[in-house]
Parts: C-alpha cells; structure tokens; sequence
C-alpha cells in the first residue's frame, strides 16, 4: 500500500480507520510518505476503540499516521505491526512528523520486541529527526479535551521509550600513586547499568 501527497484538513488524508477490539492493524511494505496534517493523520487516522466511542476536538498531530487507543493496549497481541513500513517527508502542523501515538501504555508497545521494531518502520534511532515520531502516554478521553500546554509538558519523542540508557547516580575510585603496578579499583552505581 503506498499512501502519497495525501492531506488532512479534518482528519485521514488517505484513509481514515476505526477499528474495534480484536482488530489488526499491520504495515507491511507500505510507504506513507510526502503527507501533511493540519488536522490529524495526514496519510492514515486510526482510532482503536476498546471500549465506548468518544468524539475528539484537538488536530494537528501525525503528519502521516495519528493512532489514538481509547483503552489498554496488549503489545503481546501483535495486533499493530509496522514493521515493513517506510513513513517519510511527512509534516504536520503541531507534532509528530510522521506520526503521532495517543496510548495509555505507549511505552510498552514501543518496548515491545527489539529497540521499537513495531512501531517505527524505517525511522532510524541514528538518522532520523526525534520529532518525526512522537506520542503521549495519555486515555484518549483525557487527550480529546487537554490543553494545548498539558499535552505539550506530557509528550515526548517515543525513541526514548525504547532507547537503551543507562543512569549513573554515584562513581567512587580510589587511586593510590606508587611506584608498584596496582589495579585501579571503582564502584560505579546506577539505574539499567550493562555490565
């Protein structure tokens, strides 16, 4: 599927998708590219509902793909796989490049598997801009009706959610100057440390 030079005024610019519990979303070999979002979704719009249906009044988010979850998502399920697609050239008028994620376990999708190989497509941990792929750990209810400000303070690059980093809290090295060869003794404390 290639989704082109696609525009969203309101929302889904390509396609617009709503999709209930048991469905699945897969991005195989697919190319979203050259779309633009002044509403939601410049390429694709998806809203997966869990349970009860909920309008929304925000846009401005997802330059080709905008998915919003209104309850908890099972990454385990596999029931959204964008491996094999390829999101480029996208823009939108507020964030999220190429897409943007509303999920309340964001995070854990994107740790799902290996470095956020559902969700990222061709994004390159290396290469590509943080902003081309950006969410909020957030119920959809609760996004429909924020503030531009509080979505603005909560949202992050979702690169983060499945980079490796480690966070040193506490380095300790005692060093003695003799003539004798000696090993350099340190103690080194923190928090998801690789040894």
């Amino acid at each position: 599927m290639k989704v082109k030079s696609c525009k969203a005024i309101t929302d889904g610019g390509g396609i617009f998708l709503s999709s209930g519990l048991g469905s699945k979303i897969i991005l195989d070999k697919s190319e979203i590219y050259q779309c633009e979002s002044n509403g939601n979704g410049g390429g694709i719009y998806s809203q997966i509902f869990i349970s009860s249906q909920n309008s929304y009044q925000i846009s401005g988010f997802g330059g080709g793909i905008f998915l919003i979850c209104d309850g908890k998502y099972y990454p385990s399920q596999k029931n959204m796989d964008f491996h094999g697609m390829k999101i480029y050239n996208n823009s939108a008028d507020k964030f999220g490049q190429s897409a943007y994620v509303v999920m309340n376990n964001v995070s854990e999708w994107c740790q799902h598997g290996i470095l956020g190989e559902y969700l990222k497509g061709n994004y390159s941990d290396t290469y590509s801009n943080e902003t081309d792929l950006e969410g909020i750990a957030m119920n959809m209810n609760i996004f429909n009706y924020a503030t531009q400000q509080l979505i603005q303070q909560q949202q992050q690059p979702l690169e983060l959610f499945w980079r490796i980093l480690g966070i040193l809290n506490k380095a300790n090295v005692i060093a003695k100057v003799s003539m004798t060869k000696t090993k350099l003794s340190f103690i080194l404390e923190g928090q998801n440390m690789i040894s």
